[in-house]
């Protein structure tokens, strides 16, 4: 492709507005391939996209979360949160709702009892000593 788009004369030194731009238009970019861009065009243009691309990334603002991943790296960040929903993930499911451990949560259960004299150490255990309290109160 032959363009002459040149907009002044550059005397002895060679302006970005002077220099075709002959290599590839990426898809992200406002530029066209049509058209006879300049080193200058793509340039601007490239720091549009950079400058873009830095606004939607920051991450400020994650240094005062819960999971208190600071600041760094986004894949590190990313790596952090995916290391943390694993974490919790495996949690949940350790603890599924029957299952889940009660034990330490200070509870006076009073005139509750099972049968197995185990402490009603879990959810399931605890409801069912509650229910079975209930059934046996003829209230």
């Amino acid at each position: 492709m032959s363009c002459n788009k040149r907009r002044d004369t550059c005397g002895g030194k060679v302006n970005s507005i002077c220099v075709d731009y002959n290599g590839n238009i990426p898809d992200i970019t406002k530029l066209d391939n049509k058209d006879c861009n300049t080193v200058e065009d793509t340039m601007q243009d490239l720091y549009e996209i950079v400058s873009d691309i830095h606004k939607q990334t920051n991450i400020d603002e994650l240094s005062n979360t819960c999971t208190n991943v600071g600041s760094g790296k986004i894949k590190d960040i990313v790596k952090k949160h995916d290391e943390i929903l694993c974490d919790l993930l495996e949690t949940v499911e350790t603890n599924n709702n029957a299952n889940l451990d009660i034990s330490n949560l200070g509870l006076d259960k009073k005139c509750l009892a099972d049968d197995c004299a185990t402490g009603l150490n879990t959810l399931k255990d605890l409801l069912q000593a509650i229910i079975d309290k209930l059934c046996s109160c003829n209230c």
